[in-house]
Protein backbone atom coordinates (compact mmCIF):
# COMPACT_ATOMS: atom_id res chain seq x y z
CA UNK A 1 0.00 0.00 0.00
CA UNK A 2 1.13 3.34 -0.69
CA UNK A 3 0.66 5.85 1.91
CA UNK A 4 -0.68 9.62 2.40
CA UNK A 5 -1.81 11.89 4.68
CA UNK A 6 -3.56 14.90 5.49
CA UNK A 7 -3.29 15.46 9.34
CA UNK A 8 -5.08 18.88 9.26
CA UNK A 9 -8.25 17.22 8.00
CA UNK A 10 -7.51 14.05 9.91
CA UNK A 11 -7.90 11.71 6.67
CA UNK A 12 -5.56 8.51 5.64
CA UNK A 13 -5.19 6.92 2.07
CA UNK A 14 -3.88 3.55 1.49
CA UNK A 15 -3.07 2.33 -2.54
CA UNK A 16 -2.06 -0.65 -3.33
CA UNK A 17 1.53 -0.92 -5.29
CA UNK A 18 4.01 -3.26 -6.37
CA UNK A 19 6.38 -1.89 -3.25
CA UNK A 20 3.85 -2.65 -0.98
CA UNK A 21 4.78 -4.31 2.43
CA UNK A 22 3.41 -7.32 3.51
CA UNK A 23 -0.09 -7.76 5.15
CA UNK A 24 0.52 -9.22 8.09
CA UNK A 25 -1.76 -10.58 11.36
CA UNK A 26 -2.00 -9.37 14.75
CA UNK A 27 -3.99 -10.46 17.98
CA UNK A 28 -5.05 -7.60 20.72
CA UNK A 29 -3.02 -8.44 24.06
CA UNK A 30 -6.18 -6.94 26.00
CA UNK A 31 -8.72 -4.68 25.43
CA UNK A 32 -7.48 -2.26 23.01
CA UNK A 33 -9.05 0.91 21.63
CA UNK A 34 -8.54 1.53 18.15
CA UNK A 35 -8.22 5.56 17.58
CA UNK A 36 -8.96 8.07 14.55
CA UNK A 37 -5.23 8.89 14.23
CA UNK A 38 -1.52 7.73 16.36
CA UNK A 39 -1.23 8.75 19.54
CA UNK A 40 -4.13 8.40 22.59
CA UNK A 41 -5.22 12.40 21.90
CA UNK A 42 -6.65 11.08 19.06
CA UNK A 43 -10.43 10.04 19.19
CA UNK A 44 -11.63 6.60 19.76
CA UNK A 45 -13.65 4.80 17.12
CA UNK A 46 -13.69 1.51 19.44
CA UNK A 47 -12.32 -0.81 21.99
CA UNK A 48 -11.58 -4.33 20.24
CA UNK A 49 -11.68 -7.41 23.05
CA UNK A 50 -8.94 -9.43 23.82
CA UNK A 51 -7.50 -11.94 21.14
CA UNK A 52 -9.25 -9.99 18.44
CA UNK A 53 -7.39 -10.71 15.12
CA UNK A 54 -6.48 -7.30 13.10
CA UNK A 55 -4.64 -6.47 9.96
CA UNK A 56 -1.08 -3.97 9.61
CA UNK A 57 -0.41 -2.87 5.88
CA UNK A 58 3.16 -1.69 7.10
CA UNK A 59 2.37 1.64 8.23
CA UNK A 60 3.65 2.94 11.52
CA UNK A 61 4.30 6.03 13.40
CA UNK A 62 6.04 6.66 16.53
CA UNK A 63 4.39 9.39 18.97
CA UNK A 64 5.74 9.77 22.29
CA UNK A 65 8.27 6.84 21.60
CA UNK A 66 5.01 4.68 21.02
CA UNK A 67 4.67 2.67 18.02
CA UNK A 68 1.53 2.76 16.60
CA UNK A 69 0.20 0.73 14.17
CA UNK A 70 -2.44 1.66 11.39
CA UNK A 71 -4.48 -1.21 10.86
CA UNK A 72 -7.78 -2.68 9.44
CA UNK A 73 -10.28 -5.39 10.93
CA UNK A 74 -14.01 -6.60 11.09
CA UNK A 75 -16.16 -6.20 14.36
CA UNK A 76 -19.79 -7.06 14.14
CA UNK A 77 -19.93 -7.16 10.96
CA UNK A 78 -18.24 -4.20 9.70
CA UNK A 79 -15.28 -2.96 8.20
CA UNK A 80 -12.73 -0.85 10.04
CA UNK A 81 -9.43 1.13 9.94
CA UNK A 82 -7.63 2.79 12.12
CA UNK A 83 -4.72 3.65 14.50
CA UNK A 84 -3.21 1.10 17.87
CA UNK A 85 -0.83 0.96 19.90
CA UNK A 86 2.14 -1.78 19.54
CA UNK A 87 2.40 -2.77 22.94
CA UNK A 88 -1.50 -3.91 22.80
CA UNK A 89 -0.68 -6.66 19.64
CA UNK A 90 1.16 -10.10 19.19
CA UNK A 91 2.18 -11.31 15.85
CA UNK A 92 0.18 -14.75 15.17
Amino acid sequence: YGYTSNRENKYYTYTKSANAPAVEVYKTTGRLNVRKGAGTKNARILTLPLGHKVNTAGKTEIVDGTKWFYISFTYNKKDYTGWVSSKYLKKV
